[in-house]
């Protein structure tokens, strides 16, 4: 209510909530917890909200007698104009994608829950997008360089001649459809279909 206002039944509202990082990470967090939920994947979320209440509280304190830890925690998660660092965004960033990775290992043990992964896969999506989307076109975030770093990591092991061809090309198939999924339209262009649960 304190960035938007109060709730209100329209599209202008809808946008700014659905472009807002924390409205989106908070939305994460309320996936992250359906059924058994995955602690460990909300971490990447905790992460981030530490540091922006460290900042909070580094801005209503300047000039005022600190504790040692919050000026410890100030120089490690805060820039020096009182934001979050840029590094700890990207480092957030790195454990959201770590974390949707650690649902599809966690497919294989009886924590399993393939509907949660369905969400939090979704939600990386929307995440993507969103972030692209608010730059006004290709410009880069925090979250693509995960995604490009990942992408770097897995391209290094499937290039080697020792990597079958066929696992070769499955992931660049793979990595072909993830990115048409996370593509914006054209202007004038009608917006293709998304695997969808709903």
């Amino acid at each position: 209510a304190r960035s938007y206002g109060w709730p209100r039944l329209s599209a202008d509202y809808a946008r700014h909530v659905a472009t807002d990082v924390c409205c989106q990470r908070l939305f994460g967090v309320v996936v992250l917890f359906i059924g058994a939920g995955s602690l460990p994947a909300s971490g990447a979320v905790a992460y981030h909200e530490l540091a922006a209440l460290i900042a909070a509280l580094a801005c209503r304190m300047r000039g005022a007698p600190k504790l040692k830890l919050l000026a410890a925690a100030e120089g490690w998660l805060v820039d020096g104009e009182g934001r979050v660092d840029g590094k700890v965004v990207a480092r957030c960033a790195y454990a959201e994608v770590a974390a949707g990775f650690l649902l599809l290992v966690e497919l294989a043990t009886p924590r399993r829950n393939p509907l949660l992964l369905a969400l939090f896969w979704q939600y990386l999506q929307l995440r993507t997008m969103l972030e692209r989307a608010a730059a006004g076109g290709p410009a880069r975030g925090p979250l693509h360089d995960a995604w490009a770093a990942v992408d770097g990591r897995v391209m290094r092991i499937v290039g080697t001649p020792a990597c079958p061809a066929l696992l070769r090309g499955a992931y660049c198939k793979v990595r072909e459809v993830a990115a048409k999924q996370v593509a914006i339209p054209e202007k004038g262009e009608k917006p293709k279909l998304k695997c969808s649960i709903m």
